[in-house]
């Protein structure tokens, strides 16, 4: 059961240390930012070429920041069972996550752009799976 609640949460941090790497890397939007606003990369004015890419790289700087945190706290404290972790891992988690779904949600809401909101919904539900198998188990002593 461990595992599989360690699991959850780190598949969780893989991904979105995969999404801070692509976006602090990228020297362009992605492809679902130029369906939303029905440009291409090279048909924006220079000035917001580079605040996009200054957004990207806060964005990936946190999504960066907090899959670190988190795959620290499971490789250490979480593994050794100690109970400030495991209530520390879902909050951090969230705290990323439900952010990152209410803007993906609003990109594909209110544009023609279609963000990975299926991936970060899985995240989510990974999230809550993991916390709700660590209250069901109950937390460590």
């Amino acid at each position: 059961m461990a595992l599989l609640i360690l699991s959850c949460y780190g598949l969780t941090a893989i991904a979105a240390l995969g999404f801070g790497i692509t976006y602090l890397l990228t020297p362009t939007f992605m492809p679902y930012h130029a369906q939303a606003l029905g440009l291409g990369w090279d048909e924006l004015p220079a000035n917001l070429q580079v605040l996009i890419l200054a957004l990207l790289r806060v964005a990936g700087g946190g999504l960066c920041a907090a899959s670190v945190a988190v795959l620290t706290l499971l490789i250490g404290p979480f593994r050794q069972g100690q109970r400030w972790a495991y209530q520390a891992v879902p909050v951090v988690c969230l705290l990323v996550v439900l952010p990152t779904l209410w803007a993906v949600w609003s990109v594909q809401r209110q544009t023609p752009g279609s963000p990975p909101l299926g991936l970060v919904g899985l995240c989510l539900g990974l999230i809550l799976l993991g916390a709700g198998l660590s209250w069901w188990r109950g937390l460590p002593k």
